[in-house]
């Protein structure tokens, strides 16, 4: 008896495994809360002056929070809509595959910043940027994680009125895109 009772509570831990996996929720270590991840999607829902529902839509596809601008920024360059872009990454294309597709590239991403940042998330990228003519930036493959800094560094930098390093710091520090809005003031 007591064996099938394992057997039940690993079949259920399994699922709930599963679930939060195919979700696309960020790890325990990040810990995003509830209320964190809802004030960045109304800020998100602000900046890309689509509904919060729609934001919150996006939200429930395979992809973590800090993707939904990076789908949102994608449509709206392209002109197509929201659940294209989120398809093809949920169907496991890289983000440099999905925004190509839709003609776009790493020139679309470039922030300029006014500091050195020769460390960190984007030190590969922006050494890529540094050591070429922009003529030739769309030769350099961004990986995901830098498509999605570059597009959350910039809309975080216009929507909360903070300069782009100062967000590169705070994701740096906080491991994610919505702690680095919780810790700037975001609602």
């Amino acid at each position: 008896m007591a064996a099938r009772w394992e057997g039940v509570f690993f079949v259920r831990m399994l699922a709930i495994a599963v679930r939060v996996t195919l979700m696309g929720w960020p790890t325990l270590a990040s810990a995003q809360t509830p209320a964190a991840t809802e004030g960045y999607f109304g800020s998100v829902s602000d900046h890309f002056r689509v509904s919060l529902e729609e934001v919150r839509i996006l939200g429930e596809w395979r992809l973590s929070p800090d993707e939904i601008p990076v789908v949102l920024f994608v449509a709206s360059r392209a002109g197509v809509s929201p659940d294209a872009v989120a398809t093809l990454r949920g169907d496991g294309q890289s983000w440099d595959d999905v925004t190509r597709r839709f003609g776009l590239g790493p020139v679309d991403f470039h922030i300029p910043f006014t500091e050195d940042i020769s460390q960190g998330l984007l030190a590969r990228a922006y050494d890529g940027f540094g050591n070429r003519p922009r003529s030739t930036w769309d030769a350099l493959r961004l990986r995901d994680q830098e498509i999605i800094a570059l597009v959350n560094i910039h809309f975080l930098s216009v929507q909360m009125r903070v300069p782009p390093e100062r967000i590169l710091e705070a994701v740096e520090r906080t491991k994610t895109f919505v702690g680095a809005h919780r810790d700037l003031g975001g609602p």
